[in-house]
């Protein structure tokens, strides 16, 4: 059986117009793990600065609950994680 490593780095950026203040934001950015699939890594960045905290939902989904601290003219929200997948 072999290996494959795949580094995922996925962003997403909203605009607006003039400042905005911003509830919580449910990020969903983390595949689950299976027989042929291991998570070795993952980091979420986000701006402006923001609370995350971390839970799983009744599904075993990992989510991100994010709250950003000031409003802003742009949210981004980056995700990367480093995967590997057994391929028989």
């Amino acid at each position: 059986m072999t290996t494959i490593h795949y580094e995922i780095v996925h962003t997403t950026t909203y605009r607006y117009r003039q400042p905005v203040a911003f509830g919580e934001h449910r990020v969903m950015f983390r595949p689950r793990e299976s027989h042929d699939l291991r998570v070795l890594a993952t980091d979420l960045q986000i701006v402006p600065e923001s609370s995350i905290r971390l839970i799983q939902d009744p599904h075993s989904n990992s989510v991100a609950l994010v709250q950003p601290s000031t409003p802003s003219d742009t949210l981004e929200i980056v995700c990367s994680f480093l995967i590997e997948h057994a391929r028989r």
